[in-house]
Formats: C-alpha cells, sequence, structure tokens
C-alpha cells in the first residue's frame, strides 16, 4: 500500500471512488445532491490545478485519497476518502499525516457534518479540534475543526542530555543507533557532551513539535569524517560540500505521523543555509521507515545503506 502524488490520468477514478465514498455521508443526511457526489470531472481537474492531491494505491487499484490546499498561511484539507472495503485500517490517519507532510504551514483547518461521528472522532484522534460551527443547507451543520502542527529544530543543550539517552535506551531507536551495542551508545552520549570543543563539526538538534520534546535529529560535515566517509561513501569530501544526517522520533506517540519527513526537509534547509551541496544518509536496509522518508524526500540510492541528495 502507498501514498502518491495523483497525476492527472488518476482524476476520473479519483472522482468515481469519491461518489461510492460519499455515499454513507448521503444517507446519514437523506440528501444525495451533496457537492462530493454532484462534482463533474470538470471541476475536479479545476481544483486539482490548485491543490495538492494524493491517492492511496493497492495492486495499482486507488484505493483513497485527500487533497488539500494553503491560502493566508492556513491549510485547507479535504475530501478524504477511503474505499468501504478499506476503511477501519488506519488508512484515513495515514492519508492525513502525509498530506501534512507537503506544507510547511503550521495551522490546518477540515471540516465535516455534525452527525459525522467516525469522521469527527478520526479527525479528533488525530490532532484536530472543534473551532466553529456553521449551518449549511437544509438540517446540515457543519463543524470545522483546526489543528497546530509547529514542528522546530532546536540547538541542543547540557539539559537535552537526560532526554537523549533516555531515547537512546528505547529499543526501537537503540537498534538502529547502536547496533554495536553499548560501546556505540557511549560513543553518541560522548559527542552531545563535547558537541562545543572536540566536535563541533556536529550540529545536535531536539525537535520539538507544538513546544513539545519528542525527538533528536543531527548533521556533521563529513570532511572531518575522512576515515569515516571513505568506508561508507567510498569517498572523501571537501569542506562544507557533504553532510550526512541522522535523526529519531524519541516519544511514541508521534510515529508514524510523517514527521520524519518533515524532520529530514528541515535538516536540508539548514544544510542549505550553510552552502552544502550534498546529503549523505547511512540507514540500515532493515530501517524501512527511515529509507521511505528519504525517498520521500527526493533522495536516491547509490547502494545499500547509501543515499544520497544533491542540493
Amino acid at each position: 500500500m502507498e501514498i502518491l502524488k495523483a497525476a492527472k490520468e488518476d482524476l476520473s477514478k479519483i472522482l468515481e471512488l469519491q461518489k461510492i465514498a460519499y455515499i454513507s455521508e448521503a444517507e446519514l443526511h437523506n440528501d444525495y445532491n451533496i457537492q462530493p457526489l454532484t462534482q463533474t470531472i470538470e471541476e475536479l481537474e479545476k481544483e486539482y490545478e490548485n491543490c495538492i492531491m494524493l491517492k492511496l494505491v493497492d495492486n495499482n487499484e486507488i484505493v483513497g485519497s485527500i487533497r488539500a490546499y494553503e491560502k493566508d498561511n492556513r491549510v485547507y484539507v479535504g475530501k478524504l476518502i477511503v474505499h468501504p472495503d478499506f476503511q477501519n485500517k488506519r488508512y484515513g490517519t495515514r492519508l492525513l499525516n502525509e498530506i501534512e507532510t507537503y506544507f510547511d504551514c503550521k495551522t490546518f483547518e477540515l471540516f465535516t457534518s455534525s452527525i459525522s461521528e467516525k469522521n469527527l472522532y478520526l479527525y479528533k484522534k488525530n490532532g484536530y479540534k472543534e473551532i466553529k460551527q456553521e449551518k449549511g443547507l437544509g438540517n446540515i451543520v457543519f463543524v470545522f475543526l483546526e489543528k497546530k502542527k509547529d514542528i522546530s529544530l532546536i540547538p541542543l543543550t547540557d539539559e537535552d542530555i537526560d532526554i537523549f539517552k533516555k531515547w537512546l535506551n528505547k529499543e526501537y531507536i537503540y537498534k538502529w543507533f547502536c547496533p554495536d551495542g553499548e560501546t556505540e551508545k557511549d560513543a553518541w552520549l560522548d559527542e552531545v557532551k563535547n558537541r562545543n570543543n572536540k566536535y563541533t563539526h556536529y550540529k545536535h538538534f531536539i525537535v520539538t513539535y507544538n513546544d513539545i520534546k519528542i525527538g533528536y535529529c543531527i548533521f556533521f560535515d563529513c570532511h572531518y569524517e575522512q576515515e569515516y566517509s571513505q568506508e561508507f561513501y567510498d569517498t572523501t569530501f571537501e569542506e562544507n560540500y557533504a553532510y550526512e544526517i541522522g535523526f529519531c522520533i524519541g516519544e511514541e506517540e508521534y510515529l508514524n505521523k510523517g514527521i520524519g519527513k518533515i524532520i529530514i526537509k528541515k535538516l536540508e534547509e539548514e544544510i542549505i543555509k550553510i552552502g552544502g551541496k550534498l546529503i549523505l544518509a547511512d540507514p540500515s536496509e532493515k530501517n524501512t521507515a527511515s529509507i521511505k522518508a528519504l525517498l520521500n524526500n527526493g533522495f536516491k540510492k547509490c547502494k545499500d545503506n547509501d543515499y544520497r541528495k544533491e542540493l
């Protein structure tokens, strides 16, 4: 199951799916003239030109979709649809999380009917909060919800070392960051403790989500790690040319929400600021979540454990 950007040639299939998915809403309101059921292909094509539209694909069949556009520093999300055969399997959550990664904006808004209990449950479960209600045609009342999503990279300080150590000890992080065991964990801790003297070419950050500390990330100039670069990337690099990145999400409730993709994008922005030309990453081939986030950010695989993006 993949989530991809929709192409124009997908629109007829998406419209067909939309009309299947919204039958339940029409039945709920006893109104079969709601806009999702009456929208034409021409209207959808026009909408497509001004939004990001994603598709959920299973065996080359489109089984879900979502769309969103940004206006006045606010992202408006709409038409979250999943084929009835694939509902109640978290695909709606996956589509919501994925569409949010396409925007740098911090506020997302959507709406649904006040009696669409399943929709309201899904949106609130994913961090959306009601902000207002408005009366629509007939007896329909729309509930508008918004979500604040401010993800920032804050330079790591001494007071963050304990939480970083706590995260390193978590099994799902330890196995990727410390494949060689306690010696490697000690090396990580030595790097963060001595980041202002012998490891100044390493830049460490704490990832915050709405001011809550949820993870860690790093980049470093590969010029100062020539033996390492030769071993893992089969070459060495000039100063301020190539930077390796890494990250982890330390708080489990923030996993599988597309945040890794946003962290990579923000690390890229930091490297561009200082004039870097190439970004490297060396994930384990078993770390499929990290590899997916890298590929979704435009990285190319050169060989196992060697992913690169030219800037």
